[in-house]
């Protein structure tokens, strides 16, 4: 029973890869739009808790839910662009600067650990919770400064990710903070 549910939240995490990159395809139709991009959403959140409810987390799972981020944001990625166009110009450097810092990080987990390691801090999550929010914000308000506050979190997000990296002894992809004092 339990790798049926296992698989489970292993198939939403699939489904929101294919449901992020068919929003591509409906971002003209705003309606359409709003509804697959927030069951992506919905995805998300779902997965991780049917994981963690069962009992039936794995390492599989939690690699599924990194690719399905990894695919959102891509997805979220070609939707800023093609709606900030004419002002992406600006935000080119901050942004280097923020993939730059958030590469670091999956090198040093693949030096140190030998494993690409994706971290589940509450940074990260914040992070994850303004970039999903930020196509919505950009339909409604077609301006790039809410990407500025997004880059910043983000920046220091990927900070945390390397010191965390470069700190422990071993890969906890659910490690929380840096803090030792933020618990699990």
């Amino acid at each position: 029973m339990r790798k049926k549910i296992n698989n489970v939240a292993n198939y939403i995490s699939l489904l929101r890869m294919a449901l992020s990159l068919s929003s591509l395809m409906l971002w003209s139709n705003k309606t359409a739009f709003i509804i697959v991009y927030l069951v992506c959403g919905l995805s998300d959140v779902v997965d991780g808790y049917i994981a963690r409810r069962t009992h039936s987390e794995s390492k599989l799972g939690e690699k599924l839910d990194s690719i399905a981020d990894f695919v959102m944001f891509f997805v979220i990625a070609m939707i800023l662009y093609e709606s900030l166009k004419s002002q992406i110009s600006s935000i080119i450097i901050p942004l280097a600067i923020v993939l730059v810092i958030r590469f670091t990080a999956y090198l040093v987990s693949l030096i140190k650990y030998h494993s690409l390691v994706f971290l589940h801090t509450i940074l990260n999550k914040i992070t994850g919770l303004s970039v999903f929010l930020s196509p919505l914000i950009v339909m409604k308000y077609i301006d790039i400064r809410g990407i500025y506050f997004i880059l910043g979190i983000a920046g220091l997000a990927a900070i945390e990710e390397v010191a965390i990296h470069i700190t422990t002894r071993e890969a906890d992809a659910n490690r929380k903070s840096i803090f030792p004092f933020v618990g699990k």
